[in-house]
């Protein structure tokens, strides 16, 4: 059996003792964007690809042998902490009920944050723009987002995915009487249309610059949630669909869910993206940091992603690793908010607020820069 571990050599199959490395990269303390975990993922998915089995040359006049089946690639994920619920309602856990990494593997959104933190489309065609008239700021300071769907997308259970969806997204989020992260996006959020099924269009009362990443527009599947909603929002809010039975349009999906133990997902064939490289994945919960790095050290867990190991346990583990062809690599987080004042008359809110010299000056004098 090939399963890709820890580096160094692997045997092929019984009887073979040909060896081939398997490397692995291991990210220790913050991956910044999904789209940086999904090129970790993918690298590791290239790595396990050289696990497969190969039979060996045939010599002259030799019956050609069998080939041996391919093992499962199965990537082994380590988590501190298990997420509450995934893209739920109940307001714990925080965002997306604190799911993090997971919801990215089981479920795709409009749009995604690139290591630059700007806005990359994913379920959208594009982002909107202005210079593409899908982003229109208006004279009265309202605004309007048009979002073009890629065409084909299924949810994991087959039914197909439209703006019918998104618009059902849009009414729940917006609810007063659901819990909810976002709270900039749902006051601002003044009303939404679906002219066609590849045609999703957001009024703003106000301009929100971060409008683009979607984050209060969480595709929700209709055709599973929108009765229960309708009958009642107490049971919608703890449904099993945004814990142990929660269906997205990702390119994994959840088999099951072992509460306090892991959770294991397996490819979706039907991703609108194409086949995964992977044929399934594991994720563990392990609550402590010392039994974390004892598991990974095991080769019980192939990668690590947030939250994880602190800085010193990851530095340790990089020197117990050395010459292994193991990798340990350490990023700052993406937490810092880069803001710009707004000097427009047309749109500076209050009018004579930022815009007067003197309300700045004000304001940097007011800065307390011993404390």
């Amino acid at each position: 059996m090939c399963r890709c571990k820890r580096g160094g050599t692997v045997p092929l199959q019984r009887g073979d003792s040909s060896p081939v490395a398997c490397g692995l990269i291991l990210i220790c303390q913050v991956v910044r964007t999904r789209s940086a975990l999904f090129a970790t993922v993918l690298a590791l998915a290239l790595a396990l690809s050289a696990c497969a089995p190969r039979s060996s040359p045939a010599g002259p006049g030799a019956a050609p042998s069998e080939t041996a089946p391919q093992a499962p690639k199965i990537l082994t994920v380590g988590l501190l902490r298990q997420p509450a619920n995934i893209e739920g309602f109940t307001g714990e856990g925080g965002t997306a009920g604190g799911a993090g990494t997971v919801r990215y593997l089981i479920h795709d959104h409009l749009t995604v944050q690139d290591d630059h933190d700007a806005a990359r489309a994913q379920l959208a065609l594009e982002v909107p723009s202005v210079e593409q008239g899908t982003w229109r700021v208006n004279s009265d300071g309202t605004m309007d987002m048009i979002w073009g769907l890629h065409p084909g997308v299924r949810w994991q259970d087959g039914a197909p995915f439209s703006s019918a969806d998104l618009l059902f997204s849009y009414t729940v989020h917006k609810d007063p009487d659901l819990p909810h992260a976002y709270l900039a996006e749902r006051r601002n959020m003044e009303s939404a249309t679906a002219p066609d099924p590849d045609t999703f269009i957001v009024h703003w009362s106000a301009i929100l610059v971060t409008a683009d990443q979607a984050r209060a527009l969480t595709p929700l599947p209709r055709h599973l949630l929108e009765d229960l909603y309708n009958a009642d929002k107490a049971a919608f809010a703890s449904s099993p669909r945004f814990t142990t039975e929660f269906v997205g349009l990702g390119p994994y999906h959840l088999v099951r869910w072992e509460q306090g133990s892991l959770m294991e997902l397996a490819r979706f064939d039907g991703y609108w993206q194409g086949r995964p490289a992977l044929d399934g994945m594991i994720v563990k919960f392990v609550f402590d940091p010392n039994t974390m790095v004892a598991n990974v050290l095991a080769g019980a867990i192939d990668l690590l992603v947030p939250p994880t190991i602190d800085v010193d346990a990851a530095a340790q583990l990089k020197q117990r690793w050395e010459g292994t062809g193991n990798t340990v690599r350490v990023e700052p987080v993406s937490r810092f908010v880069y803001a710009e004042l707004q000097f427009r008359p047309e749109l500076a809110r209050p009018v004579n607020g930022i815009r007067d010299h003197t309300v700045r000056e004000a304001l940097y004098r007011a800065i307390d820069r011993q404390g």
